[in-house]
């Protein structure tokens, strides 16, 4: 079995193009199963670019995605979330005028048909339950509007709700952008408990050194092209990421 074959996600010559300006340019990667993967470069480098594409939410210029060995690259974003590929987009994306509960409902959307079946509301119930456990805060704001949550609040319930669709693979769009350094921590050890639990993830994220502190493998992506991949021990001790993207000489 080829590496590609083994692997969860296999992406093959992506490139992406708005007008005549190439965002992504063959880009090649995998992403293991129950593995933790950061993809990681400056502003504008294409690393939203590179996940929209994947879900579908950009055209794709060239390449393909293959997804748990079988090919999406033509299929709709919309038929994604049921086969358990979710993303948790920048801005996080929450219902603000819809409260905590019902966003969270919200998320067990693509889970086609689990209501109609006998044991459909409560493991919608218990899957509820376990996301308020997880997430004492939203616990304690269940009742209120998503759009008066901080912004920490926020981004904690836009994880929550997409857990409720029960991903094998989370994608997730800079999660620490516009938080302070205590709430940044948090998001981390949450979504290092997530991929520690089994729930394949890859991560987009600015804040280069926490990303590839949790990595199993880590992506470096510069000008919508892949310059480096390694572990992400590999990473941080590498001379180029240390220069260009955590500040050090």
């Amino acid at each position: 079995m080829s590496q590609s074959e083994a692997a969860l996600l296999s992406v093959a010559g992506l490139s992406v193009a708005y007008g005549g300006i190439q965002a992504v340019r063959q880009v090649s990667f995998n992403v293991p199963h129950r593995g933790l993967v950061a993809l990681i470069g400056a502003n504008g480098a294409g690393k939203t670019s590179v996940l929209r594409a994947l879900c579908g939410l950009t055209p794709k210029a060239s390449g393909e995605v293959r997804y748990d060995g079988e090919p999406i690259t033509k299929t709709p974003a919309s038929e994604l979330p049921a086969r358990g590929l979710i993303l948790v987009p920048e801005g996080r994306g929450v219902f603000r005028r819809m409260t905590v509960l019902e966003n969270l409902r919200l998320g067990a959307y693509c889970r086609e048909g689990f209501l109609a079946k006998p044991s459909g509301k409560a493991d919608l119930q218990a899957d509820l339950d376990a996301q308020l456990q997880s997430f004492p805060r939203l616990g304690e704001r269940r009742s209120q509007l998503a759009g008066t949550l901080s912004g920490g609040e926020q981004q904690m319930l836009a994880i929550a709700r997409a857990l409720m669709g029960r991903p094998r693979l989370l994608l997730l769009d800079e999660p620490s952008m516009g938080l302070s350094p205590i709430l940044v921590d948090q998001v981390f050890e949450k979504i290092q408990a997530i991929a520690s639990a089994g729930t394949t993830i890859l991560l987009v994220e600015q804040n280069a050194r926490m990303a590839l502190e949790i990595a199993s493998l880590g992506l470096v992506l510069e000008s919508g092209e892949l310059i480096l991949q390694g572990s992400g021990e590999d990473l941080l001790k590498s001379a180029e990421v240390r220069a260009a993207y955590l500040g050090e000489e």
